[in-house]
């Protein structure tokens, strides 16, 4: 992997939700489906940005998208995770957000090829996390 923290932030952030699907999947289903909802545009994202920095265009615009979506990450997990959570991924992904500048920090060998691969990597366990929340069944009402 190289050695972009934004890359980093954002792998970090799809394998700590991944830890906590257990946890994840026994909430309501209406906030299963706002998480998976986040994972997508997220996803979707990152695809956009893999897509138009492999054409060698700058993705203006997504930084904007993705930094609101670290925002967002609060007000959608806080009903599903513990609160001392939110502290240690806000440290990591405060600057996840910057996909714009991942060229910048890829050291020039990568530059080619698959250089942004582990941004589809990133998109590809958003969407994972998003399909596993939404094929959990509902929990049985209580009696």
């Amino acid at each position: 992997m190289p050695d972009s923290p934004i890359i980093k932030g954002l792998i970090f952030l799809t394998d700590k939700l991944m830890s906590r699907l257990g946890i994840l999947e026994k909430t309501r289903r209406d906030q299963r489906d706002r998480i998976a909802t986040y994972c997508d545009n997220v996803a979707d994202t990152l695809s956009q940005a893999s897509q138009s920095l492999e054409n060698g265009v700058i993705p203006h615009g997504l930084c904007s998208q993705m930094d609101r979506y670290m925002h967002d990450l609060k007000n959608v997990l806080q009903q599903s995770l513990p609160e001392d959570e939110f502290g240690e991924l806000h440290d990591v992904l405060a600057v996840a957000y910057q996909v714009e500048h991942i060229d910048q920090e890829l050291p020039a060998p990568v530059r080619r090829g698959s250089k942004y691969s582990e941004l589809d990597i990133a998109a590809g366990k958003f969407r994972a996390i998003a399909q596993r929340l939404r094929a959990y069944p509902n929990r049985p009402a209580a009696r």
